[in-house]
């Protein structure tokens, strides 16, 4: 008689701690939370972009582990300092960008014009993929504009 097959046993999934699902104490749930790397000009970018300091308060926001600093003092954690935006406004951010054409929107209208959705087009990098090959010339003339 065949041996039994052994049972396979998965390990159980893990969140990874990041900055906003567990890297932070009494984080704000309306605030986006970032790490900026204070030596490559992270810092001065994201502030740029419309993000504020953190500042340390006992009742405050803080790093879950790391040196104690005093109240006033900003957050930072091996090199990195806290900073945070309204979660309204980061999105706004991504969707239209700091300049109002740079963000996601611009990209989706974009790709809209280019990616046939309707499978006539393979674009495996975007996860498409036509069932039936058409029988039609891949150069096909410009539309007006573009």
């Amino acid at each position: 008689m065949a041996a039994a097959r052994p049972v396979r046993k998965d390990a159980k999934t893990r969140s990874i701690p990041t900055i906003n699902n567990s890297g932070l104490v009494n984080r704000d749930p309306g605030k986006y939370y970032v790490a900026a790397n204070r030596s490559t000009g992270a810092v001065e970018e994201y502030e740029y972009m419309g993000y504020a300091i953190e500042y340390f308060s006992e009742t405050g926001v803080k790093f879950a582990a790391g040196k104690t600093v005093k109240v006033g003092e900003p957050l930072e954690y091996r090199g990195h300092v806290l900073m945070s935006i309204l979660s309204e406004e980061r999105e706004h951010i991504e969707r239209f960008g700091i300049d109002g054409e740079s963000g996601t929107h611009e990209a989706d209208a974009l790709e809209e014009r280019i990616v046939d959705k309707a499978g006539v087009q393979n674009d495996l990098m975007r996860g498409m993929r036509s069932r039936y090959v058409r029988a039609e010339s891949e150069i096909q003339p410009l539309q007006k504009g573009y």
